[in-house]
């Protein structure tokens, strides 16, 4: 039996079947990209910051495939339209409480869900993490305006493994981990290391349409603090950079 952390950081989407029950598990993350500003042209002002998200490993491996892009060192690789998943993690999957506690998009003012982004992948889609199993909660990262982080922890039949399939086209790799207890982490934060207080606004891009009136999350109340993150991702961010829920 194998243990697995994954922790997920910045800008990112939780949709559930009980909502989406076309998804393919029980429980979707999803991980946005914008390769330039996103400004809401109702509100110039606004712009969140280019993002793409990175998968952080604790040791180098190998990925030969066209969706993933290595930084040199084979640990750190910026994921291109990547749908990831965990095929031995074992049953069954909970929602911590703390999850709720995550800023739900309704309630910032988003309006119906884009069903080709949540479901088929549409851009800007930069990648899924596909959920069967583990316990997924929820802590905030820093002080009084921290952003929200949530972290899935599972147990694992052998020692863990990660499956990274290519949206487009046929591709896709079974990582193995030597390790019987690993933690990994995805990151969406912005490219150029600089998050600004509008970020908040790519997560409205699984909407049909940018609400009227957008409202930045606040820290909520009671959360647990995250403790320490993998030292290569910046902790510069705070509450616009929170994983949200939708709806």
């Amino acid at each position: 039996m194998g243990n697995l952390v994954i922790k997920f950081v910045g800008i990112c989407v939780h949709v559930n079947q009980t909502n989406f029950p076309e998804l393919p598990s029980p429980h979707r993350v999803i991980f946005l990209a914008n390769a330039k500003p996103l400004i809401d042209p109702r509100h110039p002002g606004l712009a969140a910051t280019p993002h793409a998200p990175k998968l952080f490993l604790m040791m180098p491996a190998a990925i030969d495939l066209d969706c993933v892009a290595s930084n040199g060192a084979g640990d750190t690789f910026e994921l291109h339209r990547v749908t990831l998943s965990v095929p031995n993690a074992k049953p069954p999957f909970v929602l911590d409480p703390t999850l709720e506690s995550v800023p739900h998009l309704r309630d910032l003012g988003a309006g119906e869900a884009d069903r080709g982004v949540i479901l088929d992948g549409r851009e800007p889609v930069a990648a899924y993490f596909d959920v069967e199993a583990g316990i997924l909660s929820a802590c905030v990262n820093g002080g009084r305006d921290g952003a929200v982080i949530t972290t899935l922890r599972m147990e694992t039949s052998g020692a863990p493994k990660l499956r990274v399939t290519c949206m487009d086209g046929d591709g896709a790799k079974d990582l193995e981990f030597s390790e019987d207890s690993v933690v990994l982490s995805i990151a969406n934060l912005a490219i150029d290391g600089k998050d600004n207080d509008a970020d908040y606004l790519l997560n409205f891009k699984v909407c049909q349409s940018m609400p009227e009136h957008p409202r930045p999350p606040v820290t909520p109340e009671g959360l647990p603090k995250c403790g320490p993150q993998d030292p290569r991702i910046t902790d510069d961010f705070n509450s616009a950079c929170s994983n949200s829920n939708y709806p």
